[in-house]
C-alpha cells in the first residue's frame, strides 16, 4: 500500500480507524447544550440503518476482532555472538514478498541465555510467528512457532558463518587426498559459441576419480528436524517456488560486482549442496559448480568493461558435478530431490595465481587471505538447448541469458543466475538454472574461510489502528476519529491521532497523556474548528498527527477494553467504544498499514471483502489488505 506523507513520522505498517457514533448500546442520554434527548434513535433504527448501508445482515457472533492476544517465553540462546534483544515477528525478516513487511509485535532487551516473557497481539491471518534473537550488529537468528506456544528455545547449532575450527567438518578435510592435481581441461559452451570475450575461457577439473575422492561424506551433518524446518521456512519464504523472484534478487546488496565474498585465510572453504529441484527438467541433475578467484588489486585502474573481460579470462575450476547419483564405495551418494538436507560436501582447492598446468599444478585446501571468490553453474544436461555457463556475476551472462531454452526466462543482459542469502548464521548461494526465475533450483551452503555477506533485515514496529463512527446512524466510513497505536517495546506505546472526519465536538478518552488529554477536544489539537475535516478528504491540507508516548504494564494488550482508547461526542453526549460481539461496527481495531476510507465512503466500498468478513469471521480475515483505488485515504 502507498505510504502517506502524513504518516511518515509514525512509521510503516500502522493501523488506521475512525468513528461516528455514540456508544450505540448505552441508553440514549440528554444531549448537552441543547436540552434535547436522543430517544428518537432506537436499536431497531440502528439495525435498519446498518442493513441499508451495508446491504447484508452481519453474523450475530461477529466480534469485529482482527487480532488475537497471546504470550510466549523466549530463551535467548541462539548460536550467535552479542545477542542484545529478542523479538516476536509476523514473518521471516528475510523477506516474504506479500507486501506487508516484517512487523515486530513485541521486543525486549536481553543478554545471552536470558529468558523473557512477551505478550503480543497477532493479526488473525497469521498462522505462525517467528521468534528472533538480534545481535549488536543487527544480525537475525529466527525460529518459527505456532501462535499459542508457551515457549521458544533456539537450541545450539554447530554451523557458523565465521571462523569455526571446532566444527568437525573442517577437521574432515585433513583426511582428503593431499596435494591434488588438475587433470582435465573442458571447453566452455561460451567459447564454442564464440561469445564475445570468451576466446580465452578455460574450465579446469580433476579426473572424475580424483574428484570423487574429494567428496566429504557428512550424512546429513548439522541438519536436525528443527533446523531443517527453520531453514525451509527461511529459504522458501524468501524465494517461493515457481514465482519470479528476480526483483528481489536485483535489490540484493550483494549483486553482480558486489557478489564476491572475501577469503579469510584460515579455515578451508566448504561447499555443501543442501537442496535441488529441477522442476521436472534435468537442469539441476547435470549441473557442475565452478569457481574462480582474484585479488582486489587485480581490478585497480580497470574500467568496468575491462574488469568484466578480466573475469572472462580467469581460469575456472570445478568444485563438483551434481551427478543424478554418485556411486562411491558401492553406495549411492546422490542428492535427494526436493529435500533440504546435507549428504555431501566439497572443500574448494586453491590452485595458485599462475597459469595452471594439467598434471603439474598442485592445489591446497587453504586460500590465502584477501582473495575474492566467484561462482558459476555449468548446466550440461541431456537437452542441448539447456546448456550454458551461468554466473553469479550477471555481467558475464549477457549472451547465455538469450540462448536456447534459457532465453525464455526473459532475464536481462546483466541479470545474475545466483544470489546470496545469509540467515541464521548460514551463508547460502541460491541458483537459477532454468527459466522460472525463482532462484531456488539449487541451494548451496558455504562454510569456513570466507567473510559472511550479511544483510541486516528491515523490520517495522507493530501498529494498530482504532477507527470510529461518532453517531448512532452512521455512514460507516470509519474515519470520524482515527488513532494509530504503535508498540515501542514491552512497556511503551505510542499513540497518534491522525484523522477526524466529523463536525461534532469530539474527545479521545483513556490515553490521557501529553497533548491528548481526556478534556481536550480533537479539532483543537490541530488548531482548527469543528467545521474542518482532518486528513479524510484527498487533495486537501495534510495535517501532522498529534503523537504522545505512554508507559504501560508489561502485560498490556491493544485488545484490552480497559486500556483501549474510546471516543466521547460532546455534541450528542455519546460514548463510542470498540464494538463487541453482536454490535454493529461502530468501532474497530485493524492491524498493519490500514488506509481508512475517505470521507463519506463506506468501509464496504473502500474494502470489497469487508462484508464477507462481517457475515462470517472465518472469511476474508485479511480484508484490510485490499483497498479499492481512490476510496481509501492515500490510495
Amino acid at each position: 500500500m502507498k505510504k502517506l506523507l502524513l504518516f511518515l513520522t509514525i512509521g510503516l505498517f500502522t493501523l488506521v480507524g475512525c468513528m461516528k457514533e455514540t456508544n450505540l448500546y448505552v441508553p440514549p442520554q440528554p444531549t448537552q447544550n441543547t436540552g434535547k434527548t436522543d430517544n428518537t434513535v432506537s436499536a431497531a433504527d440502528i439495525e435498519e440503518n446498518l442493513r441499508k448501508v451495508f446491504g447484508v445482515a452481519f453474523d450475530a457472533n461477529q466480534d469485529w476482532s482482527c487480532t488475537s492476544k497471546n504470550s510466549v517465553t523466549i530463551t535467548a540462546n541462539a548460536d550467535m555472538d552479542d545477542i542484545v534483544k529478542v523479538q516476536i515477528l509476523t514473518q521471516s525478516p528475510f523477506g516474504s514478498g506479500d507486501g506487508n513487511g516484517c512487523i515486530v509485535l513485541n521486543e525486549a532487551e536481553v543478554k545471552q541465555g536470558e529468558k523473557v516473557e512477551l505478550n503480543y497481539d497477532a493479526p488473525s491471518y497469521c498462522e505462525r510467528l517467528y521468534a528472533a534473537c538480534v545481535s549488536k550488529k543487527g544480525m537475525y537468528y529466527i525460529k518459527s512457532f505456532a501462535i499459542g506456544e508457551e515457549s521458544v528455545s533456539f537450541g545450539t547449532l554447530n554451523s557458523r558463518m565465521t571462523r569455526a575450527s571446532s566444527n568437525p567438518i573442517f577437521s574432515m578435510v585433513d583426511a582428503l587426498p593431499q596435494n591434488p592435481v588438475l587433470g582435465e581441461l573442458v571447453t566452455s559452451y561460451a567459447k564454442e559459441r564464440n561469445y564475445p570475450g570468451f576466446e580465452n575461457d578455460r574450465l579446469y577439473t580433476m579426473t572424475n576419480e580424483a574428484e570423487a575422492a574429494q567428496m566429504l561424506h557428512i550424512e546429513a551433518y548439522n541438519f536436525d528436524a528443527a533446523s531443517k524446518k527453520d531453514m525451509n521456512d527461511i529459504i522458501f519464504t524468501y524465494l517461493p517456488n515457481k514465482v519470479s523472484n528476480i526483483e528481489k534478487i536485483r535489490g540484493c546488496p550483494y549483486y553482480n560486482e558486489s557478489s564476491y565474498p572475501l577469503t579469510t585465510g584460515d579455515d578451508p572453504i566448504i561447499v555443501e549442496p543442501i537442496y535441488k529441484d529441477d522442476g521436472g527438467y534435468d537442469e539441476v541433475e547435470y549441473c557442475h559448480l565452478y569457481y574462480y578467484y582474484f585479488k582486489d588489486s587485480d581490478l585497480e585502474g580497470k574500467t568496468e568493461e575491462e574488469q568484466v573481460q578480466f573475469f572472462k579470462d580467469l581460469p575456472k575450476y570445478r568444485a563438483f558435478y551434481l551427478y543424478p547419483v554418485v556411486h562411491y564405495g558401492g553406495q549411492d551418494k546422490g542428492m535427494t530431490n526436493k529435500v533440504l538436507d546435507k549428504k555431501m560436501a566439497f572443500a574448494l582447492i586453491y590452485w595458485g595465481e599462475g597459469e595452471p598446468v594439467l598434471g603439474e599444478t598442485v592445489g591446497s585446501y587453504h586460500f590465502p587471505q584477501g582473495m575474492r571468490i566467484g561462482f558459476m553453474l555449468r548446466n550440461s544436461d541431456k537437452h542441448v538447448e539447456h546448456h550454458g555457463e551461468l554466473y553469479g556475476d550477471g555481467r558475464l551472462n549477457k549472451e547465455v541469458n538469450k540462448w536456447g531454452h534459457l532465453a525464455s526466462s526473459k532475464l536481462g543482459d546483466t541479470d545474475a543466475r545466483m544470489a546470496w542469502l545469509t540467515a541464521n548464521n548460514r551463508m547460502l548461494l541460491c541458483c537459477e538454472s532454468g527459466t522460472d526465475r525463482d532462484f531456488n533450483d539449487l541451494v548451496l551452503e558455504i562454510e569456513g574461510g570466507v567473510e559472511p555477506l550479511v544483510v541486516v533485515p528491515t523490520v517495522e514496529e507493530a501498529s494498530y489502528t482504532y477507527c470510529y463512527e461518532d453517531t448512532q446512524l452512521g455512514d460507516y466510513d470509519l474515519n470520524d476519529v482515527v488513532i494509530k497505536a504503535k508498540r515501542k517495546n514491552k512497556t511503551t506505546v505510542e499513540y497518534s491521532i491522525v484523522a477526524c472526519g466529523a463536525h461534532d465536538s469530539l474527545y479521545v478518552r483513556n490515553i490521557n497523556v501529553g497533548a491528548i488529554k481526556d478534556d481536550v477536544e480533537v479539532h483543537s489539537l490541530f488548531n482548527v474548528g469543528t467545521n474542518q475535516f482532518i486528513n479524510t478528504v484527498s487533495g486537501e491540507t495534510i495535517f501532522t498527527p498529534v503523537t504522545v508516548v505512554k508507559t504501560v504494564n508489561k502485560a498490556f494488550s491493544f485488545t484490552d477494553p480497559e486500556t483501549q482508547p474510546y471516543i466521547y461526542n460532546k455534541t450528542k453526549n455519546l460514548t463510542v467504544r470498540i464494538s463487541k460481539k453482536g454490535e454493529d461496527p461502530h468501532g474497530i481495531m485493524v492491524p498493519l498499514d490500514f488506509s481508512y476510507p475517505i470521507e463519506k465512503i463506506c468501509v464496504k466500498d473502500a474494502y470489497y471483502q469487508f462484508n464477507q468478513w462481517g457475515q462470517n469471521s472465518s472469511n476474508s480475515i485479511d480484508w484490510y489488505k485490499n483497498p479499492t483505488d481512490d476510496k481509501a485515504y492515500g490510495q
